[in-house]
């Protein structure tokens, strides 16, 4: 995704397993439908630490794009 999309930093992702709120959508995918890997994709309008510059819907909807 890094290679992708300017705005993502892999060496900032955490695939640590973390307590998964009952009712989430992760929880739900994880638990009852039993998919294996569920991954959750977080960002801030603030942008990256590794880039100066603020995210704008432009920069998700490119995302969006990257990542479908």
């Amino acid at each position: 995704m890094s290679k992708l999309f300017q705005g993502f930093s892999f060496k900032d992702c955490s695939f640590l397993s973390m307590d998964v709120r009952e009712g989430s959508s992760r929880s739900v995918l994880s638990e009852e439908l039993e998919i294996a890997n569920v991954f959750t994709l977080e960002s801030s309008f603030c942008g990256p630490d590794h880039e100066n510059i603020h995210f704008s819907v432009q920069h998700f909807e490119q995302l969006g794009r990257t990542f479908c």
